[in-house]
């Protein structure tokens, strides 16, 4: 079940009553503008929207190779951005991991009278925990999925212990997770960590208006097959973009005028590519690269379909994202997706954890696209960033809500 923001909303008046604005540092490994893994950034974009209505914020970041803001706007009001170095990725899709570390850098001029330190990477939460004052500020660690328990690139010698290390130095750990799952993962590190472990959703601003455009051209199309599908996101192994290929392929030999629409960069993209041009079906397969989140709207806006055959997620925003278009997803039963996306609902979880799997997945969602598509139209609301931000303020500020 996931934990659903609709039925838990909270009126502002707490906010009046309970207290006034606090001071909070806002910290993660990016420039708050082109870090790479965009679907983390779009994460914490669209949650400071809503967080600056209840906190007195101070954006903390690193340069990404060299780029960096002085300050970025969020919903009409502009942030500073305090840097404390520069990440490099090596050609990689993420930044150096490691380099979280270094903000201790800082600890001279790291102000000592904030309330709240709310991190999203753990090696800053790691640095952090010996730079403040425990009796006076309270660490926040907000852990992007569970991930790191089966994605091998997130198990190095040096991640999945920071991120152990984070949980354990932290006195609240948001983890972007399921009720259940974050539930029995909340029991294996009792013995670890004291921290109050709060499973939260995934934030999209909703727009009115593309969802009923979107109804327009879920009523157009009804009657017809689904041609135009879509991944949006990294090209690494974690994400097995070639089975993804491999399916559309199957797909595309059994129907025509179909086309594949790949948004993002990452390590895979010539073995890809390669795939691509091996299958023979590069007329009808498109690399865009990486394109700014608008640009991946547009071609969430002309597709008809979402594929991913990703080994696990937190809870993805490329998925909400979407929802939004009133896409049906199709994917694996996978740690993240397998709630995320409600079969026969949202989407369609395939059977069989193979390319052949997923081709009849497709198959099953094309014959109920438009069900699905309203499916979708109603899912997403579940995830509304403004109720989101007030049930993680509210987490903060009490301490003893809906926590497990």
């Amino acid at each position: 079940m996931i934990f659903c923001f609709v039925e838990t909303r909270y009126t502002a008046c707490w906010l009046e009553e309970k207290m006034s604005k606090k001071r909070m540092a806002f910290v993660d490994l990016s420039n708050f503008k082109n870090w790479p893994a965009g679907g983390m950034l779009e994460y914490e974009l669209t949650l400071l929207n809503y967080l600056h209505d209840y906190f007195e914020i101070d954006l903390w970041g690193m340069s990404v190779d060299g780029k960096s803001n002085r300050q970025i706007e969020v919903n009409g009001v502009k942030h500073p951005i305090h840097i404390w170095g520069n990440a490099k990725t090596k050609k990689k899709i993420i930044p150096n991991y490691w380099r979280g570390l270094s903000i201790k850098r800082k600890k001279k001029s790291f102000p000592k009278d904030y309330d709240f330190v709310y991190v999203h990477t753990g090696s800053c939460a790691v640095a952090l925990s010996k730079m403040i004052d425990r009796s006076k500020t309270k660490l926040i660690y907000h852990q992007h999925g569970l991930s790191h328990l089966h994605d091998y690139a997130l198990m190095s010698l040096m991640q999945r212990p920071l991120v152990n290390l984070a949980q354990k130095v932290s006195d609240i750990v948001f983890v972007v997770s399921d009720e259940e799952s974050v539930s029995q993962y909340a029991n294996t590190m009792k013995t670890k960590s004291n921290a109050r472990c709060i499973p939260v959703v995934s934030p999209i601003i909703l727009d009115e208006m593309v969802m009923n455009n979107v109804k327009q051209k879920i009523e157009r199309n009804k009657n017809r097959d689904t041609e135009k599908f879509i991944y949006t996101g990294r090209l690494d192994s974690h994400k097995d973009v070639m089975t993804v290929i491999e399916a559309f392929n199957i797909y595309h030999r059994q129907k025509n005028n179909t086309e594949l629409v790949i948004v993002g960069e990452g390590d895979e993209r010539i073995n890809l590519v390669n795939k691509v041009d091996e299958l023979g079906i590069a007329d009808c397969v498109t690399f865009t690269g990486a394109v700014p989140h608008d640009k991946v709207k547009e071609y969430l806006s002309e597709a008809e379909a979402y594929l991913t055959a990703s080994i696990g997620e937190g809870m993805s925003i490329a998925v909400l994202e979407a929802y939004e278009y009133g896409l049906p997803v199709v994917c694996f039963k996978v740690p993240g997706l397998e709630k995320q996306v409600v079969d026969g609902v949202s989407g369609i979880i395939a059977k069989d954890h193979s390319a052949q799997g997923m081709y009849e997945a497709m198959l099953v969602a094309n014959k109920k696209r438009s069900v699905l598509a309203l499916g979708c139209l109603k899912e997403v609301r579940k995830y509304n960033a403004k109720d989101l931000a007030e049930y993680i303020a509210k987490n903060i500020m009490e301490g003893d809500l809906n926590a497990i």
